[in-house]
């Protein structure tokens, strides 16, 4: 019997999850985040999400025991570097060396990995190479491992979203695997803009507005709470995704999509950028797509299914839960 690996996307208001069985999906499933279990994007409260994971799967039939869980980005270091060429002995000593600026505390309470990119130069004595280096703190990992334990399964990857994303890229490399590629993840806190290279991680840009700022833009114009609201927003109550208020929100995210495209190509003289592929709950509300592609008259906006003819529909709301859980596979 093939091997089945849960992957496990943890977000403010919706956990992803996807099973994965010889490389396909074969069950998705989404749960709805416990009040206040996360704050600014971290995962605060442990028992609670291990008592929604298992019952969760419960009530879905999912039986997996292997998961992988995408680190959230306030928990995870991640950065492109250009080192000399070592070996892994000497590697795994320097490599801490790289998060300085932002690990201020003893840098062996972190775990460190990276993936090989390139190495560059002729001249052996002169050689560098190119890694993608990660970092995350060993207390995190323990308390996720105790969480999924509690919720009878075993966590067997931790990794950042970025390389849940190059994952992704990988299984469709014939069309995503060369070139720039533009991930938008438009999610609830946040939208985060990801850039790919040739299938490699470039950069990302975070934008402190998301889904939660249309649905307060709801909660303004029909005078109702928040809980109300997403009701609202979800419905399209009395066509309220079509009000002013609501288009100035879209036009706030859209303005700072394009920014971060521009910026990347202005940067990046000879990209060949062509589309923008959107994922997330805000990739649902064509008026806001509708305003990315309006800001972004250059590019076509897409959502992220289209990224290749064989690519599952499910991507749209599970696209880093599959990656997460194709690179543990």
């Amino acid at each position: 019997m093939a091997r089945e690996i849960l992957g496990v996307d943890i977000g403010s208001k919706r956990v992803k999850l996807c099973v994965l069985r010889n490389g396909s999906i074969v069950q998705t499933a989404l749960l709805d985040t416990p009040e206040n279990a996360v704050r600014n994007d971290s995962l605060t409260a442990y028992e609670a999400m291990s008592s929604l994971l298992r019952e969760g799967m419960k009530e879905n039939g999912i039986h997996c025991r292997r998961a992988a869980l995408v680190v959230p980005d306030p928990d995870a270091y991640m950065r492109r570097l250009r080192m000399p060429l070592m070996t892994e002995k000497q590697l795994a000593v320097n490599l801490p060396y790289e998060f300085h600026d932002v690990i201020t505390d003893n840098k062996d309470h972190y775990l460190y990995d990276y993936a090989m990119i390139d190495t560059h130069g002729t001249d052996e004595n002169a050689k560098e190479m190119e890694l993608m280096a990660g970092a995350v703190s060993k207390e995190k990992i323990a308390a996720y491992q105790e969480m999924f334990h509690h919720a009878g399964m075993k966590l067997v990857m931790a990794a950042p979203r970025q390389m849940a994303l190059v994952s992704v890229l990988r299984a469709f490399a014939d069309t995503c695997g060369h070139g720039d590629v533009a991930l938008v993840d438009l999610g609830d806190s946040y939208t985060r803009v990801d850039l790919f290279r040739d299938g490699t991680y470039e950069a990302t840009r975070t934008i402190d507005t998301g889904v939660a700022a249309i649905a307060g833009a709801v909660g303004d114009v029909m005078n109702v709470d928040p809980h109300v609201a997403r009701g609202y927003l979800r419905n399209d109550q009395d066509q309220v995704l079509e009000s002013e208020a609501l288009a100035n929100v879209y036009n706030v995210i859209a303005v700072e999509i394009m920014r971060a495209i521009n910026y990347y190509t202005y940067e990046n003289q000879n990209n060949t950028l062509e589309k923008l592929y959107v994922y997330g709950g805000g990739s649902h509300l064509k008026q806001l797509v509708g305003s990315i592609a309006d800001s972004l008259s250059s590019l076509q906006v897409v959502p992220v299914d289209a990224m290749d003819p064989n690519a599952p529909k499910e991507l749209e709301d599970q696209l880093t839960s599959f990656g997460i859980a194709r690179e543990a596979a």
